[in-house]
């Protein structure tokens, strides 16, 4: 896992009023925590977006995950994290999903309009 996947999780699970000891400067948004709405791209496990329950050295754990398998509408991840899709095929609803932090490339915070854009394509 790269140095910037890991801390984006520091800073993912620090609290809001805080900031993080080393910002990145071109990060427009703001820090989270457990319980946000996000993005996960896996080299292996796929494109997962869920509830950021955990991120430790060792798995970041999603509830409510779904696994996007294909979308339309957008053309990078982060675009499909921001104005979501128009359309595609999106795995069924899982309670708890926990991917190896090594497979993990980024986390990426989902727009909640985003979000329900891709769950309205679950199969």
């Amino acid at each position: 896992m790269n140095t910037n996947t890991l801390k984006l999780i520091k800073m993912l699970l620090e609290d809001d009023n805080k900031t993080p000891t080393e910002p990145e400067p071109n990060w427009t948004f703001a820090y989270h925590h457990e319980e946000t709405l996000v993005l996960v791209r896996a080299k292996n496990a796929g494109v997962h977006v869920g509830t950021l329950k955990e991120a430790t050295s060792d798995f970041v754990t999603l509830s409510n995950s779904n696994r996007i398998w294909k979308w339309e509408g957008a053309f990078t991840l982060s675009e499909v994290s921001q104005k979501g899709i128009t359309g595609g095929q999106v795995a069924c609803e899982v309670p708890f999903v926990s991917i190896p932090t090594i497979d993990v490339g980024e986390i990426i915070p989902l727009d909640v309009t985003a979000y329900y854009s891709i769950i309205t394509y679950t199969k």
